[in-house]
């Protein structure tokens, strides 16, 4: 009950919050679309939450509309430069989706907190508190891995 109050709140801001984060599984919605459209719904809200457009663009990427998602996530880090967790976004759906290594670790690199870094890159903190669908959390695991094994060949002195 508290829950569907907390989503139909959708004119204030603090209905907003709650909408942004209620999701398809707190709301009842159990389809990516739905979710994308609550999402959306937040994301256009009065206060256009950011987490709401992040979280958009998540479900996007997973929806295999990876443009879309670029085009948002990129809108959201200019505006907001210290967003950790959009950056890292955009460097998994830039390396998922389009294999764009340099555009990638750009991204990666400007994730400033050391320990911000490694939450990130904890699986389960993707999966859990961050709620990330399964193919971003793939996206940003293929390019943390990637990045791996590139620093292992270069301290190996296999790269010129």
């Amino acid at each position: 009950m508290a829950v569907a109050l907390a989503c139909s709140f959708h004119g204030n801001s603090f209905g907003d919050f709650f909408f942004c984060f209620c999701g398809p599984r707190l709301c009842g919605k159990p389809t990516l679309n739905s979710a994308l459209a609550d999402y959306e719904a937040a994301a256009s809200a009065e206060t256009g939450l950011v987490a709401s457009r992040e979280k958009m663009a998540l479900v996007m990427a997973q929806l295999g509309r990876s443009d879309e998602s670029i085009q948002v996530l990129r809108q959201v880090v200019r505006k907001y430069p210290a967003y950790a967790e959009a950056h890292a976004a955009l460097a998994a759906v830039l390396w998922g989706a389009r294999h764009d290594y340099l555009g990638a670790e750009d991204q990666w690199a400007r994730i400033q907190n050391d320990d911000m870094r490694d939450q990130l890159s904890d699986r389960e903190t993707l999966r859990g508190y961050l709620r990330w669908p399964p193919r971003m959390i793939q996206y940003l695991n293929d390019f943390l891995n990637l990045r791996t094994a590139s620093g292992e060949i270069e301290s190996a002195g296999f790269v010129p």
